[in-house]
C-alpha cells in the first residue's frame, strides 16, 4: 500500500485548511457536509467522517491513499484522480462553509440582506421593522466596526431606493445625505488606518516614502471643514471625526504633545463606542506615535506606553473567540517597554502566556530571542548567550536584533576579538542591504559607530576629557539606538578613572 509522507499530505489545500479548524468549527463542519441543503454527494460525507478520526494532526503514519480511497468509495478501485477530485470538492465545501459562517457572524450584513430581500419581495411591513431594528442596534455598546459605517452606507441607501420604488421621493433627500455622510465616514476610517500603516513602512523599508498619494488626499480632503455640515446622529460620530483628524495630524507630527493627549482622551472615549477590533486599531496607532517619540529621546510617554499594552491585554484585545494572537513585530515592542521599565517578572510571565502565539516554524526562534533579552537586561549574559546560540535568524529585524544584542554581550563579557569581528560582519550586512530604510541603516551605523568608540575607550584607557567629550555627545544625540546602555558603560568608565 502506498503511504502519503507526512508532508505530500499536508500539502492538500483540504488538510492546510482542516488543521485551522477549533474542535467547535470542524463537529460544525461535519454538521453542514451532512446536510442535503448544501451537500448531495455520500462520498464526501464518508470522506470527511474518516479524515475527523486523524483531527486535529492529520498525521499520515497509518493513512495510506487506498484505504482512505475504500473508505470513501467501498469495493472501488484506487483511482488517483478520481481521489484527488473528492478531496476538492470537500475543500470547496470548507470554503462554502466558511464564507456562511462569516455571512452569519456579522448582524449587520445580515440585516442588510434582509433589507434587500424585504424590498423585492414588496414585504414592506417585515423591511420596516429590520429599520427600527437597526436603530435599537445603535443603542448598545461597541457597535462600531471596522466595517460599521459603510455597511450603514448600504442601509441608507436602501433606505432611499425603496422610497423611490414606492414613489415617495419627498423623502429621499435625508436618506441620501446619510447614505453619502456614512461613506465619508468610512473613508475618513480607511484612510486613517492605511496613513498609519504607511507611516511605519516608511521607518522601515525602503522606497516606501516615494509615492505621495495619501499625502496629497490628506491635503486636499480637509476632514473638519467637511465634518462641520454633518448631521450628526449623535456623540459618537463627532468623536470619530474628531478622533480621525487628529490621528492623521499626528502621522505628521508624531511629536505634537498637545494632539497626543487629545488623541489618549478620545481614544479611551469612544472605548465604549467601539467594538475590540477598532478599539485595538486606535490605541495601536496612539501606541505607534509614542514610540515615536520614544525613539527621539523623549522618554516621558514610556510608563503610558506600557499602560496601554496592559490595558489592551486586560480587556481581550488579543484574543478572539479564547485563542490569542499577537504578531512578533507586536510582542517585541511590547517586552522591550516592559524592559526598559525593568518590569522583568511582567515580562517573563509575557513571554510564556503570548509566545505560544506564534506558529511552529518561528515560536521557538521568537522565544529564545526573547528570553536571551531577558537575561541580559537581568545581567545575566552567559544564559542570553546560550537562548541566542538555539537561534538562526531569518527575516532581516530579527538578524539585526540579534547582531544587536550579541554586541553588547560580547562587551559586558570582554570578548574583545569577538566585539571587533561582530561590529565589522555587522557594518557590511547594513550596507549590503537594500531593501532597508535609511532612517534604520542609519540608526545601526550610528549604533556601531558609538560601539566602536567606546570599545576604544575600554581598551585604551583613554583621558577623563575625552570621555567626558563622549558622554555629552551621547547625551545629545536622540536617536541613538541603547543609548542609555552608553550612558551607563560611559558613567563606569569614569568611576574606573576616579
Amino acid at each position: 500500500m502506498s503511504k502519503y509522507s507526512v508532508s505530500e499530505f499536508s500539502r492538500f489545500n483540504l488538510i492546510r485548511l482542516l488543521k485551522t479548524f477549533s474542535r467547535k468549527e470542524m463537529s460544525e463542519f461535519g454538521k453542514f457536509v451532512k446536510s442535503p441543503f448544501f451537500n448531495n454527494q455520500s462520498t464526501l460525507i464518508r470522506l470527511y467522517n474518516e479524515l475527523i478520526k486523524h483531527y486535529p494532526e492529520f498525521s499520515s503514519e497509518d493513512i495510506s491513499r487506498e484505504k482512505l480511497f475504500n473508505k470513501i468509495k467501498p469495493g472501488g478501485e484506487f483511482n488517483d484522480s478520481q481521489f484527488r477530485k473528492y478531496f476538492s470538492n470537500l475543500y470547496k465545501l470548507a470554503e462554502e462553509y466558511l464564507n456562511y459562517i462569516e455571512n452569519n457572524s456579522v448582524h449587520k450584513r445580515k440585516n442588510i440582506n434582509l433589507l434587500y430581500q424585504f424590498d423585492k419581495r414588496n414585504l414592506n411591513e417585515l423591511y420596516n421593522r429590520i429599520i427600527s431594528k437597526n436603530l435599537v442596534d445603535k443603542q448598545n455598546n461597541n457597535f462600531i466596526t471596522n466595517d460599521y459605517f459603510y455597511k450603514m452606507y448600504s442601509v441608507e441607501e436602501l433606505k432611499f431606493i425603496h422610497h423611490i420604488r414606492l414613489n415617495e421621493q419627498d423623502k429621499v433627500l435625508p436618506d441620501m445625505i446619510k447614505s453619502h455622510q456614512y461613506v465619508i465616514l468610512h473613508l475618513m476610517l480607511v484612510t486613517t488606518v492605511f496613513n498609519n500603516i504607511l507611516l511605519v513602512n516608511k521607518k522601515l523599508f525602503k522606497g516606501n516614502g516615494e509615492n505621495k498619494y495619501f499625502e496629497d488626499f490628506i491635503k486636499f480632503f480637509e476632514i473638519e471643514e467637511i465634518m462641520k455640515n454633518f448631521e450628526s446622529d449623535g456623540e459618537e460620530i463627532k468623536l470619530f471625526s474628531e478622533l480621525c483628524s487628529v490621528d492623521i495630524k499626528l502621522s505628521q507630527d508624531s511629536t505634537d504633545s498637545e494632539n497626543l493627549n487629545l488623541m489618549k482622551e478620545l481614544v479611551f472615549k469612544m472605548s465604549g463606542y467601539f467594538n475590540k477590533n477598532l478599539l485595538y486599531t486606535f490605541i495601536s496607532h496612539l501606541n505607534i506615535y509614542y514610540f515615536i517619540n520614544l525613539n527621539t529621546g523623549n522618554t516621558k510617554y514610556e510608563k503610558e506606553l506600557f499602560g496601554n499594552y496592559k490595558y489592551m491585554i486586560e480587556k481581550g484585545l488579543y484574543e478572539d473567540e479564547g485563542q490569542k494572537f499577537m504578531n512578533y513585530s507586536e510582542f517585541r515592542s511590547i517586552l522591550l517597554i516592559a524592559l526598559n521599565l525593568k518590569e522583568y517578572s511582567w515580562a517573563e510571565n509575557f513571554i510564556n502566556e503570548f509566545g505560544k502565539c506564534f506558529n511552529q516554524d518561528n515560536r521557538e526562534k521568537y522565544i529564545n530571542y526573547s528570553l536571551a533579552l531577558l537575561k541580559f537586561e537581568m545581567k545575566e549574559y552567559e544564559e542570553s548567550l546560550c537562548f541566542l546560540s538555539k537561534i538562526k535568524p531569518v527575516e532581516i529585524f530579527m538578524k539585526l536584533d540579534v547582531n544587536v544584542l550579541l554586541a553588547l554581550i560580547y562587551y559586558e563579557k570582554n570578548y574583545t576579538d569577538s566585539a571587533d569581528s561582530i561590529s565589522e560582519a555587522f557594518k557590511r550586512y547594513i550596507n549590503s542591504n537594500n531593501s532597508l530604510s535609511e532612517e534604520v541603516k542609519s540608526g545601526h551605523l550610528n549604533f556601531l559607530r558609538f560601539y566602536k568608540i567606546i570599545l576604544k575607550f575600554r581598551d585604551n584607557n583613554t583621558g577623563k576629557n575625552e570621555l567626558l567629550n563622549f558622554k555629552k555627545e551621547i547625551t545629545e544625540n536622540r536617536f541613538l539606538r541603547r543609548r542609555n546602555w552608553f550612558l551607563e558603560k560611559t558613567e563606569e568608565l569614569l568611576k574606573v578613572m576616579q
